[in-house]
């Protein structure tokens, strides 16, 4: 084997070795992009969870005094926190028949960017900010949104705005493991900055 074709292939394996669980691999010596799979995010602050009324209780709002719940606000009864500043909101969705408080949909934004939102019904939270557990919050670039969840998703367009939806039917194990009909993981952006997140499971 000709001295510089042993180099190349060295420095190939060497940089198989380098990125091979960074999100490429190697198809005839040559560093390939791996498609990113979309996985859906079932929690705010990794202490709230969809359908887990414990968390409520246990880590995201520990006081046992009960909450009002909100009707005609959005297309179910709903309750409303903000963070510390009350400049984020983040509304809980509870479909008909199920548990006050294992919530089915949430929904994070700016109060500034819903002026039918009255922050005087929003129950202050202990947190700073409200993210999902993969780290995508209000403010998040687009490059950031699609390099953590993929490109598998639907855009729609209206004005300034961009939405991104993902969708999981009920062929996913996600979605068979909570016995829903479908998840979906919205992100409504502005000028390729994130001003609304909603994600959960579609109203049955």
């Amino acid at each position: 084997m000709p001295i510089y074709t042993l180099i190349f292939v060295l420095l190939i394996k060497m940089t198989e070795g380098q990125y091979g669980h960074s999100g490429t691999e190697s198809l005839y010596g040559l560093l390939v992009d791996k498609p990113i799979v979309f996985k859906p995010d079932s929690s705010i602050n990794k202490c709230l969870f969809l359908e887990d009324y414990e968390s409520y209780f246990l880590k995201f709002f520990p006081n046992k005094k009960r909450q009002r719940t909100h009707d005609f606000i959005r297309s179910s009864p709903v309750m409303i926190f903000s963070d510390q500043l009350k400049e984020e909101y983040l509304i809980a969705y509870r479909y008909e028949g199920g548990n006050e408080y294992a919530f089915d949909c949430f929904e994070i934004g700016y109060f500034e960017d819903d002026k039918k939102l009255n922050k005087k019904l929003a129950v202050i939270s202990k947190e700073t900010i409200f993210m999902t557990e993969s780290g995508l919050g209000l403010g998040s670039t687009l490059e950031e949104v699609t390099n953590t969840k993929g490109k598998n998703f639907k855009v729609k367009r209206k004005g300034n705005d961009m939405t991104l939806t993902y969708y999981l039917s009920d062929k996913h194990a996600f979605v068979k493991r909570y016995y829903m009909l479908a998840y979906f993981m919205e992100f409504r952006l502005r000028e390729n900055k994130v001003r609304q997140i909603t994600f959960g499971f579609e109203y049955p």
